[in-house]
């Protein structure tokens, strides 16, 4: 078959050069849209809406727009900015989102800034880790630097780390209006300052973008939270912030608890 040859319309790029353009095998380059295959690269660039099939090694990676990679990623660097998929495990030196991720596997990067709206279906390990926007972490949160602004509602299993930061983030919906909803609690939590004991069905306001965070466990050396509600929390100095609504505090140095935040039981310990 003879390779094929588009013809060229006055005013029109020749788009027969284009489809037959060879690609650097070392530096694959998609812009537009495509798809390749996966392997070792020096660096990896998607700008357009990008497939790999495959898993990839790169010494650098970058995307803009919507990338797809169906494999697992290894690189130095990851930067992207738009909307990127991962179909496997995740692991770099550093890792810049902007934009959206969705990892479906683990996470593992030493610098990691989330800042979008952030999906992983696995645990992340990191020295160093920060999130602004949603996120949802199916598995547990390692880092020795956490620090997580808010916006919209989020939730991760757990955050362990030597000094954890959770923030409202500069749009805070607190003052905003709400909205009226029917809930059923099973236990006893404390809704808008009363108590609710077994299984009763409640009426309550909340914010339609409620800036919060909801985790079984939050652990660190100094932990300082605002709008998170957790089962346990366990720290060398807490302080536990507004809008915050916690089951057990465990601390061995120093407790703080802002008046609108809500402790069930504080219990001081050797660590």
């Amino acid at each position: 078959m003879k390779d094929f040859k588009m013809p060229k319309m006055p005013g029109m790029p020749d788009m027969g050069a284009f489809f037959n353009q060879k690609q650097d095998p070392k530096n694959p380059s998609i812009v537009g849209a495509g798809t390749i295959k996966g392997g070792t690269f020096e660096s990896l660039s998607i700008s357009g809406s990008g497939e790999v099939d495959g898993d990839v090694k790169a010494t650098s990676i970058s995307t803009a727009g919507s990338a797809q990679l169906n494999g697992s990623v290894k690189a130095d660097t990851l930067d992207s900015s738009g909307s990127l998929s991962i179909d496997g495990s995740l692991e770099a030196k550093k890792l810049s989102i902007a934009g959206s991720i969705d990892v479906h596997g683990p996470v593992h990067a030493k610098e990691i800034s989330f800042g979008g709206a952030s999906l992983i279906d696995g645990n992340v390990t990191a020295d160093s880790f920060s999130a602004k926007g949603g996120i949802r972490i199916e598995g547990t949160v390692k880092s020795d630097v956490i620090d997580i602004e808010l916006s919209g509602r989020s939730n991760v299993k757990a955050l362990m780390g030597k000094k954890i930061r959770v923030a409202r983030g500069e749009n805070n919906s607190s003052s905003r209006g709400g909205r009226v909803v029917n809930r059923s609690y099973v236990g006893s939590v404390t809704i808008d300052g009363r108590n609710v004991s077994g299984t009763e069905s409640v009426t309550v306001t909340e914010s339609i973008n409620e800036q919060r965070l909801e985790a079984r466990e939050i652990e660190g050396d100094e932990v300082d939270l605002e709008n998170t509600t957790a089962e346990t929390v366990t720290g060398t100095r807490v302080v536990v912030g507004e809008g915050c609504q916690i089951g057990t505090v465990r601390y061995s140095e120093s407790l703080d608890v802002h008046e609108n935040a809500t402790v069930k039981l504080r219990s001081k310990i050797s660590r």
